[in-house]
């Protein structure tokens, strides 16, 4: 995987989740918390899954800014977001989804521990 000397790539990222997809049946449902962006939509969509994205779309009001940080929200925008919610209090059913993505977020959440509670609620047993 490419990594940088801030660690992890957007690109390494969807290259790990599409790898891991292979696992999971055609048409299982993925939700990817905290998408912005959605750079690996389009992957996991490819790899045969349902996307589902949730972000709290926080950061609307700095859209345009001249920011360095490539595939920003800031510079991009986010993508098509499913679901406008906080990452530790998603309104969804539990165990609706067979997977959860969640890259480059968990350090950005004032309440990590939250955030894990609500992917293993929503998380679909095995």
């Amino acid at each position: 995987a490419s990594t940088d000397h801030k660690g992890p790539t957007v690109s390494s990222d969807c290259e790990r989740l599409t790898s891991a997809a292979r696992h999971l049946p055609y048409n299982s449902t993925v939700l990817d918390m905290g998408a912005g962006t959605c750079p690996c939509q389009r992957a996991l969509e490819g790899a045969g899954l349902r996307y589902t994205a949730q972000d709290f779309k926080g950061y609307e009001q700095h859209m345009g800014q001249d920011r360095t940080d490539a595939g920003s929200v800031y510079k991009a925008g986010y993508g098509r977001i499913d679901v406008v919610s906080d990452i530790g209090d998603i309104p969804l059913p539990s165990e609706s989804f067979d997977a959860i993505a969640c890259t480059q977020v968990l350090e950005h959440v004032p309440d990590p521990a939250a955030a894990l509670s609500e992917m293993v609620r929503l998380l679909r047993p095995r």
